[in-house]
């Protein structure tokens, strides 16, 4: 069985975040947002636009921050990237896992690392927002913990927002 490592984002990462992040939003999105927002970021958006957001996101980091990878013997096969927001809240703003590498509790770990992370810093919330159509998400946030506590509006569609109490983390 191959080895599935845990490691911050690097500047030499940036391609390899891409071709997850790009890849899964496509296979996961595909009949969850509305069709004409399907296309238009299919045509507006791939590889190379994303490799470039991922370079400004690393070089502008805060320090509390965390963005982590999850590796398949050398392969990333998943991007977990997230902020604080204020003194007692953090948010996971992206938590992708290809798709033929879920079920294999990467989502978990990255998660748990995440969660880690924040508490150790004295947060006490970590939120994650999920398509509300995106019900595997969904329930996947839901098994590992997370209680729905609102929704709210972006560009792709209604969202969820889940919550983690890291008191106890």
């Amino acid at each position: 069985m191959a080895a599935i490592t845990i490691r911050r984002a690097a500047a030499g990462d940036t391609d390899a975040m891409a071709r997850v992040v790009v890849d899964t939003w496509f296979a996961a999105h595909r009949g969850q947002v509305d069709e004409t927002v399907y296309a238009e970021r299919l045509a507006n958006w791939g590889h190379d636009d994303s490799a470039a957001g991922w370079r400004r996101t690393l070089r502008d980091l805060g320090d509390e921050d965390l963005i982590l990878l999850a590796a398949l013997d050398d392969e990333v096969v998943g991007v977990g990237a997230s902020h604080r927001i204020d003194a007692e809240l953090a948010e996971i703003y992206v938590l992708y896992v290809n798709v033929d590498c879920q079920g294999r509790g990467i989502g978990r770990r990255l998660a748990d690392e995440l969660m880690a992370h924040y508490a150790r810093l004295g947060i006490a919330t970590l939120h994650i927002a999920v398509l509300e159509t995106n019900r595997p998400a969904r329930d996947f946030y839901e098994r590992i913990g997370g209680s729905e506590v609102g929704q709210r509006i972006n560009e792709d569609g209604p969202e969820t927002v889940y919550a983690w109490s890291l008191d106890s983390a």
